[in-house]
């Protein structure tokens, strides 16, 4: 038979058990916090230092690897600078120019999208021209017939 004694060691432990609980719900929400607080700091990449148990440890930045092609908007530019006028200015022949040449890396596919990117901000800024279907190229001025030569 349960005795009123039980009860109320039964309630103690109940007890003991829920501020357990939640003592280890204070300390995880507390660890969130702080680990929270040191997040922009991270971010932004400088280095900080992160406190544990066994005292301070130096948290190392993220080392990427060294910059290829830092000058590459450079290389196209002077490859467009010495392109003859009205002549088709194609992606394809430029790659394999600079690759070979000047000494760019990195996979065609994506040397393909940044030079596209280049040429249509030179085209807005008004060094180069744009035909449908012919291509991008440079010409002498408005006021002289332009033969274009179709790149495809």
């Amino acid at each position: 038979m349960v005795t009123e004694k039980d009860h109320v060691e039964n309630m103690r432990a109940r007890l003991a058990r829920k501020k357990t609980e939640l003592e280890t719900a204070a300390r995880e929400i507390q660890d969130m916090i702080d680990a929270l607080s040191k997040v922009p700091r991270i971010l932004a990449g400088s280095a900080s230092v992160v406190r544990s148990p066994s005292g301070p440890v130096e948290v190392e930045r993220v080392k990427t690897g060294a910059p290829v092609n830092k000058d590459l908007s450079k290389k196209v530019d002077d490859y467009i600078a010495e392109f003859a006028y009205d002549q088709g200015i194609s992606i394809g022949d430029m790659i394999k120019t600079l690759k070979a040449d000047h000494g760019v890396v990195g996979k065609d596919k994506s040397l393909y999208a940044y030079i596209a990117s280049l040429l249509k901000k030179r085209l807005v800024e008004g060094k180069l021209k744009h035909t449908p279907g012919v291509g991008y190229y440079k010409t002498r001025g408005e006021d002289k017939d332009s033969v274009l030569v179709h790149t495809a």
